[in-house]
């Protein structure tokens, strides 16, 4: 459909990247987190800490009150890294992206918050209104996170925290890291997934912050953690449309998922967790049990969608149900290796019993409850690449991890994240200056494979520029894997990112 000429006012789309470049470029100023009547001074860190900003009142009478912080300003674009298409329908995002971390008071009495604001720098372009967008339409989701079609703004942890005696104390938005694994941990319960770009975000985008109550109690060696979350956070897909949108066939049929939503709020849907960690003999080990709806929800199918001059699609609804879980980590040291493994059981886990995609088949699928275990195991070798590269002064990190997921019941659908091999190799050259990866995940059951090189620089001023490309195999099978979905989706990604 044509756009209609705006006349005697500034077309929207160029207003609202305005906003966001002038917002990103305040926000990024010192000045900007600095309140009138404070003034920044600089702080001490140890040797690997980001610096932060520490602000203390003028008045020499009043007591200071610490105030840190740290951000950046990003710029992010995805290209669909095929050749059969024209280089302006290449370009799928274009993303402006402000992160502000703060802290306000000390460690008995604080107020931390970490929110991200985002924006769609390719609303400037006609071409790209309609290729990218955050939401099908406006929401402020469960954790005070806010969405519209070209901009959202999110808080992963906003958080009144004290301490008092042994007892840390925390009420609000909140990321728990739960687990030992470096990239599929079974016994993080908690918060949910942003898979609107399946994985391939920052680390600090894939896991939502969920408005929680939680309890640290400091026992000697050891440590307690209670969690409660009253409301509960349903998981992120990329919504209809967009570039990571899941599209596949179940036999002759189309498939179209509906996004998914959080459980109603009621006490029977709240979440409680458990966990006790402590140190012996060299091993770091935990047991935690939770009780509550579960992290990633089953996909089942409802019914079937007729429209005109369509074939006929199957709809598949992501229901969430509540579940019983009790998991073990731990990781330990052998000079230049870390291994490290964690693993979950339970006896009451939902799923979709499995049957044959026919015209005859029986809507909406059966849901049943069985026993499940999920465990990730793997270790970090620490490679001294030094001995043979003179001169190397990086950090040569060699990572291994397998991830397996089960159904007792072999009549039920098994997860979308399952049988997963990841192999990194992580090294930096020029005294830290260049940063390299090269990543290989291989899903085993359904025959999918990623190659992902990244490759970075950091001009140690605050300004880094990224480079990364992601090639994604699957062969045609009956096996669902959340890979086997994007055959076609391989991409080029690149950033610039400046941080105070």
């Amino acid at each position: 459909m044509k756009r209609r000429p705006h006349r005697g006012r500034i077309p929207r789309r160029f207003r609202v990247t305005s906003v966001l470049i002038v917002t990103g470029l305040t926000l990024s100023s010192p000045f900007a987190l600095t309140p009138a009547f404070l003034y920044a001074a600089e702080e001490d860190h140890a040797p690997g800490e980001d610096s932060a900003g520490t602000v203390e009142a003028v008045h020499d009478e009043t007591p200071a009150i610490p105030f840190e912080y740290k951000g950046f300003t990003e710029f992010r674009t995805l290209a669909h890294a095929v050749t059969e298409q024209e280089s302006s329908d290449a370009v799928k995002k274009r993303e402006l992206r402000v992160n502000v971390d703060a802290k306000y008071g000390s460690d008995d009495l604080h107020i931390r918050a970490v929110g991200n604001l985002y924006g769609n720098a390719g609303l400037a372009a006609a071409s790209l209104d309609d290729e990218y967008v955050y939401t099908d339409k406006p929401a402020v989701r469960r954790n005070l996170s806010f969405a519209d079609r070209g901009v959202e703004a999110s808080f992963r942890e906003l958080f009144i925290g004290m301490k008092i005696g042994n007892t840390r104390l925390r009420i609000g938005n909140q990321i728990y890291g739960w687990g030992t694994a470096d990239v599929f941990n079974p016994t993080s319960y908690f918060n949910p997934f942003d898979l609107r770009e399946v994985l391939f975000r920052a680390d600090d985008e894939l896991k939502l912050g969920v408005p929680s109550l939680s309890a640290l109690f400091f026992l000697g060696d050891a440590t307690l953690e209670l969690v409660v979350v009253p409301v509960h956070v349903p998981m992120l897909l990329a919504p209809a449309g967009n570039f990571w949108e899941i599209r596949y066939r179940e036999g002759p049929f189309p498939v179209e998922i509906e996004e998914p939503t959080g459980l109603p709020v009621r006490f029977a849907n709240a979440a409680v967790g458990a966990r006790c960690a402590a140190s012996l003999a060299g091993v770091d080990f935990a047991a935690s049990v939770y009780r509550g709806p579960d992290r990633e929800p089953i996909f089942r199918p409802i019914r079937t969608l007729i429209a005109p001059n369509e074939p006929v699609s199957v709809l598949v609804r992501p229901e969430y149900h509540a579940v019983t879980m009790a998991g073990i980590d731990f990781s330990m040291n052998f000079d230049r290796v870390v291994v490290q493994a964690e693993a979950v059981y339970s006896p009451d886990k939902a799923g979709v019993v499995d049957q044959a995609y026919t015209p005859s088949m029986d809507f909406p699928f059966e849901v049943q409850t069985g026993h499940y275990v999920s465990y990730s195991a793997g270790f970090n070798y620490f490679v001294p690449l030094g001995l043979l590269l003179e001169g190397h002064e990086g950090e040569t990190v060699l990572t291994v991890e397998w991830n397996q997921s089960r159904y007792f019941d072999a009549g039920i659908m098994p997860p979308l994240i399952t049988d997963v091999l990841v192999v990194r190799l992580q090294d930096e050259f020029f005294g830290g200056r260049m940063k390299t990866s090269f990543t290989l995940l291989r899903d085993v059951r359904a025959g999918a494979t990623v190659l992902w090189p990244v490759l970075g620089w950091d001009f140690q001023n605050g300004l880094s520029v990224e480079i990364a490309y992601a090639s994604i195999s699957a062969k045609s099978g009956t096996e669902r894997s959340i890979f086997s979905f994007y055959d076609d989706n391989d991409i080029l990604t690149a950033r610039v990112r400046y941080a105070l």
